[in-house]
């Protein structure tokens, strides 16, 4: 009995060891752990988008330094902004700066509607210890990179980061499908919206496709371009038809 004893004195003592030993190394081991089972996309990743041939009598057209092709019933709008026809197509094409963005976001005062989750400096010290800068966009980061073993080393402040791009990925994933496009100078990606009822336009039954592109030679350029047809393969053609000027 006395040998048992102490032989189970011996397990319990290694088995306190190893959980100090982890518990030292990697303090979100709990975190990783529970993100792993609470959620259901934490180790998805962005595919890549499928493209789709183009029909041969489709026109050119360029939008604010986008070039694409769609059929020839379509007409570009007064500003240039937009491409649209009578069946519902439409293309809209919006240039955006990253750091004017960044600058008048900061200059709003939104009080109760939004409150910053984290200061610069706590997301800079969450990215250094996974050997990163902090990414342009939270949501492509959280989609595509975000993993749950980068929870294994954070403590603190740190660990309430991953927590909230774990959150935000599964949310992310569960309201729009998402895909990887790289073209010629630039990477975009590609989402649709799984609720094909939001924002309908004209005889348009297709969901909404919304492409955000970053030109490989300006990394404070983006665009973000809106697309809607009679049908999602002709939104696939006219997404799979992009280029930059």
């Amino acid at each position: 009995m006395k040998k048992a004893l102490k032989i189970g004195a011996i397990v319990i003592g290694v088995l306190l060891i190893i959980s100090l030993i982890v518990f030292i190394f990697f303090p979100g081991l709990p975190n990783v752990i529970k993100v792993s089972f609470k959620y259901d996309h934490m180790y998805d990743t962005v595919p890549k988008f499928k493209k789709v041939s183009v029909p041969e009598y489709y026109e050119s057209y360029n939008i604010r330094g986008i070039k694409l092709k769609a059929p020839k019933s379509a007409s570009l709008n007064e500003t240039g902004s937009a491409l649209r026809g009578d069946d519902g197509l439409s293309f809209i094409v919006m240039k955006n700066s990253l750091s004017q963005n960044e600058e008048l976001m900061e200059n709003i005062d939104l009080g109760d509607y939004l409150e910053e989750e984290f200061t610069k400096d706590e997301l800079a010290h969450y990215f250094k210890k996974l050997g990163k800068s902090v990414p342009a966009n939270d949501l492509w980061y959280a989609k595509d990179e975000f993993k749950p073993t980068d929870g294994l080393r954070m403590r603190g402040k740190d660990a309430e980061i991953f927590l909230y791009y774990a959150d935000n990925k599964d949310g992310a994933y569960k309201m729009e499908d998402s895909y990887k496009l790289s073209g010629d100078g630039f990477t975009a990606y590609v989402s649709t919206l799984l609720d094909s009822e939001l924002l309908p336009v004209g005889n348009s039954k297709t969901k909404l496709w919304t492409v955000l592109l970053y030109p490989e030679n300006d990394d404070d350029l983006e665009y973000f371009i809106m697309v809607r047809a009679v049908t999602d393969d002709e939104c696939k053609e006219l997404i799979s038809s992009i280029e930059l000027e």
